[in-house]
């Protein structure tokens, strides 16, 4: 198929759609149930299996109301990703407030804790990523707002800690994050998490002490 050709102009304009906003309580209302069931499909199914109408099914609204606030499964999967970039920049925000008078280790567990609370979105955003439909410019916005949250917090944390040494910091987490939430699906998953995270513990107190240690 060339680059020029209809199918390829309709499919890039089908993809550069968005979604509808709702303006009432009623609509806005029902889009958060649309979300919270595309969110489990494609954790439970992944993007290609994932159908329009098992979605509508799902959240208990009729499949014209799904097409009225997303036109298609790309836009779908669009939303999907906004809302978890806000649900952890949110989160990361709030932490960040606090930080300052957390422990070290106290507050590696409520970064970790952030990636727990989501596991389920975060499941469903990961699919998405793998799937050739999702934009790049999504996968980068997501990396950005994680990195940028987390780097926030530890600067809350510890307010002489240099922006290279948080970057640094900030990229060892997001593996840490990665590797506990991938050791959910081992029978040790438990045993796995605790080890992980004694070793990040001590990797951070060597590099992050706690504001009362300053």
């Amino acid at each position: 198929m060339s680059e020029g050709s209809p199918s390829s102009r309709d499919a890039d304009h089908k993809v550069a759609q968005k979604p509808r906003q709702p303006k009432r309580l009623r609509g806005k209302q029902r889009v958060e149930d649309l979300l919270k069931a595309a969110t489990s499909i494609f954790a439970a199914k992944g993007y290609d299996a994932a159908t329009m109408t098992e979605i509508a099914a799902r959240a208990k609204a009729p499949i014209g109301s799904l097409y009225q606030f997303f036109p298609n499964k790309e836009v779908l999967a669009g939303a999907l990703m906004q809302r978890y970039a806000e649900h952890l920049e949110a989160q990361l925000t709030q932490l960040s407030i606090q930080a300052g008078e957390l422990s070290t280790d106290t507050l590696l567990q409520h970064l970790l804790g952030v990636m727990q609370a989501l596991a389920l979105e975060r499941q469903a955003v990961m699919t998405l990523i793998e799937a050739r439909n999702v934009t790049g410019e999504s996968r980068h916005i997501l990396r950005q707002t994680l990195r940028r949250g987390i780097q926030q917090v530890l600067c809350a944390h510890c307010d002489t800690l240099a922006s290279d040494d948080a970057e640094v910091l900030t990229v060892m987490l997001v593996q840490a994050m990665k590797a506990m939430v991938l050791l959910g699906d081992e029978s040790c998953a438990e045993a796995g998490r605790k080890a992980w995270l004694e070793m990040v513990q001590m990797y951070f107190q060597q590099r992050l002490p706690s504001a009362g240690e300053m």
